[in-house]
């Protein structure tokens, strides 16, 4: 769960030179759609480093040939105002409030050790409600592994994009996503602390983060399916649900939307998610080929698209 909270804040894209990719599979479907228009469902990571670059060739394959690229929040940064607006209303306590004087003594005594190993995070974290806390120390963490939004595959291609002309889209805003959090009680927030606060001091977690790129980048689902699995053991299946369960569900049909449109109101669509909301029974593409009919064929390094692939 915590890749999925890390990050959040807005930032421009470094990783926008265009270069040629590996030979990496990934995660890439193409869709049929009734108007016979190019859907292209692929997974990304939203966090990478430097030296994950460059991005494997069928994902650029693919943006290629588009006109539209959808991602989970498109241009997030069209909303940093009311970004910012809503963080100051939905994510900091009352004045004069304390995040330490206001969780249980169990998360209390998590955030201490995390103020031992960063200092400076005390008058950082104190004046928030305990998701956006969890959301800062999950950037921190991905901070000292080196990896950043504005390297992730999303930023990568939205650079791109951009450059080439394309319409952008968004299955979400970023107020939406958040939304998700700010909207739990105060106990589900509680509980999404002190699982952050555990996973980000485990030294495991690097090591973990590590095998999901690589299941990423080789296009493995069945390992990919197995890190989400791991990484969600004792984590709040009420939250589980709403992070990915009901999004996935949105996700699907705005997708089964896209393609049952008529030709004359749908372009080549690239649609870019999570890699974590496609893979498991109740991932994207599960959703779609077994209850909602879609076909969906795996592409490969070189495919033209709507070509077979095999499965991994």
């Amino acid at each position: 769960m915590i890749c999925l909270l890390a990050g959040s804040s807005c930032q421009p894209s470094v990783a926008g030179k265009e270069q040629k990719g590996t030979n990496d599979p990934a995660v890439v479907w193409s869709i049929s759609t009734k108007s016979g228009k190019k859907l292209i469902l692929a997974g990304s990571l939203h966090l990478l480093g430097p030296e994950d670059h460059p991005l494997p060739q069928v994902l650029m394959d693919s943006l290629n040939r588009c006109r539209v690229l959808i991602t989970e929040t498109g241009r997030a940064e069209e909303a940093r105002d009311e970004l910012k607006a809503f963080v100051v209303s939905r994510g900091e306590l009352s004045a004069g409030e304390r995040l330490s004087e206001a969780v249980t003594d169990e998360v209390r005594e998590g955030l201490a050790r995390h103020y031992e190993v960063v200092p400076e995070a005390r008058d950082q974290l104190e004046p928030l409600r305990p998701w956006l806390a969890a959301l800062r120390i999950g950037a921190w963490r991905y901070g000292t592994m080196g990896v950043q939004r504005s390297l992730g595959v999303d930023a990568t291609l939205l650079k791109l994009a951009e450059k080439r002309g394309m319409q952008i889209g968004s299955m979400e805003s970023p107020v939406d996503q958040l939304g998700v959090l700010a909207d739990l009680p105060w106990e589900g927030e509680e509980k999404l602390l002190k699982e952050v606060l555990e996973k980000a001091s485990e030294q495991a977690f690097v090591a973990s983060f590590g095998k999901l790129k690589e299941a990423w980048r080789s296009g493995d689902l069945v390992r990919l399916d197995r890190h989400l699995k791991e990484t969600q053991q004792g984590s709040d299946r009420g939250l589980e649900g709403m992070l990915l369960g009901e999004r996935n569900r949105r996700f699907a049909e705005h997708i089964r939307e896209l393609g049952e449109a008529s030709s004359e109101d749908v372009e080549d669509t690239m649609v870019l998610v999570g890699a974590g909301h496609l893979v498991g029974a109740a991932g994207i593409v599960a959703t779609l080929r077994d209850e909602m009919g879609m076909e969906l064929v795996r592409v490969s390094p070189g495919d033209a698209v709507g070509m077979p692939a095999t499965e991994r």
